[in-house]
């Protein structure tokens, strides 16, 4: 039970580790935005699906209020809670995409650091040179000793 209590605080400290302070900011701007418009909808939805006369209707009233407020055009709850939606969306997507971007980075930069500490301990390593079994053909020139066959 606490090793799958440990292995959760890893992974949760392992997702916010590329994140910077002002995406975490935008991260949970979004989030609440993307929330506001998932309430605003829910709230048109269950204001028309209440069976209550429209003039005792408290959420049909409060949408009317809100198309008054902006001149009787079509800006109710459904209105703005799609547009929170896709305001939340873009800026959680666009958070995570940065996020992503620093994750990649990090990762390209670790396995340069990998390659150059492999290619450092190739060089420490003396090299063995193993001599090569050549037979040489008759009538050659030796240049070891400078002897003709």
């Amino acid at each position: 039970m606490t090793n799958i209590k440990n292995k959760n605080k890893i992974e949760k400290k392992d997702f916010f580790k590329f994140f910077t302070t002002k995406q975490i900011v935008w991260f949970v701007i979004g989030s609440a935005l993307f929330v506001a418009g998932i309430i605003f909808d829910v709230l048109d939805i269950i204001g028309r699906s209440l069976n209550i006369p429209p003039s005792k209707n408290p959420l049909l009233k409060a949408d009317a209020s809100l198309r008054a407020l902006f001149g009787n055009k079509p800006l109710g709850f459904l209105f703005f809670g799609i547009v929170l939606l896709l305001v939340g969306t873009l800026i959680i997507a666009t958070s995570l995409s940065l996020a992503s971007k620093n994750e990649d980075r990090e990762k390209e930069r670790l396995a340069r650091k990998e390659q150059r500490l492999k290619k450092m301990k190739e060089v420490e390593k003396p090299e063995v040179v193993q001599a090569s079994t050549v037979q040489e053909a008759p009538g050659t020139i030796n240049l070891d000793n400078k002897q003709k066959m």
